[in-house]
């Protein structure tokens, strides 16, 4: 449990768009323990968040954890938290530490920082997934989407996702809008639509396009829609643009 010093109601983060749980001006899913918050309850209370029982168990130290498991088709599906993990050698600890677990079963790391510069695939099928998109957030808590954590492991949507007008595959190859459907082989480009599908389900309408292609590491050339997407004309059916801002075509 937090400590009395600590409040932990809604409030702003200046890290992120949404109200969080903390009072200072970092919210519990930004904050490092160098914001007098120790590793041991910032990965506690994210157990919490997720609804998951009993102690989180360490599989790296102070980068690593296992925080709960939930049922996956027959078996079980194993949910951990990471920190750091888009530094270079963060990543390639951790890589090596899920390696040694085997692919017994399948697995999901969520973490703040996910690496993004280049398609990085985690051993035996793990998958990755950022905490922001993992967490929803209601009248005056966080809750995990247990939804997308098992399409993000199977690659399959549920039947409140056959609703949407918006699918796509776990690494953004393949994005279906409105029945249509879209494949994307380039890895950039698989981030960009990536970065506007995740928009979309958190119901941003519009994201600034200079900060799209800034995030996807664009080249100075592509510094337009038109030119990032050089070679193809169909994107301009998925994607709408104007005033310095893109958004997916629902």
């Amino acid at each position: 449990m937090p400590q009395k010093t600590q409040s932990w109601i809604l409030k702003r983060c200046r890290e992120c768009p949404k109200k969080c749980l903390r009072a200072t001006a970092i919210c519990i899913i930004h904050a490092e323990p160098t914001h007098n918050l120790d590793i041991g309850r910032f990965v506690r209370h994210i157990q919490e968040i997720a609804g998951f029982d009993g102690e989180p168990r360490s599989v790296l130290k102070n980068f690593l954890w296992s925080i709960g498991s939930f049922l996956l088709g027959s078996g079980k599906a194993t949910v951990f938290l990471a920190r750091r993990m888009a530094a270079h050698q963060s990543f390639d600890d951790i890589y090596d530490a899920l390696k040694r677990l085997g692919g017994k079963s399948p697995g999901v790391v969520l973490a703040r920082d996910i690496p993004t510069g280049r398609h990085v695939e985690l051993p035996h099928g793990f998958r990755m997934l950022s905490l922001d998109d993992a967490m929803i957030i209601e009248v005056d808590r966080y809750r995990l989407d247990m939804d997308l954590l098992e399409s993000v492991l199977t690659g399959v949507t549920g039947e409140v996702d056959d609703l949407s007008p918006v699918w796509a595959s776990p690494d953004y190859d393949v994005v279906r809008v409105n029945g249509r459907e879209f494949t994307f082989t380039g890895e950039k480009q698989r981030q960009l639509i990536g970065i506007l599908v995740r928009a979309w389900q958190r119901g941003e309408k519009k994201c600034r396009t200079q900060v799209v292609l800034e995030n996807v590491e664009a080249s100075m050339k592509a510094n337009s829609l038109a030119k990032f997407f050089s070679g193809r004309s169909d994107w301009r059916d998925l994607i709408g643009y104007g005033g310095g801002f893109c958004w997916l075509k629902t």
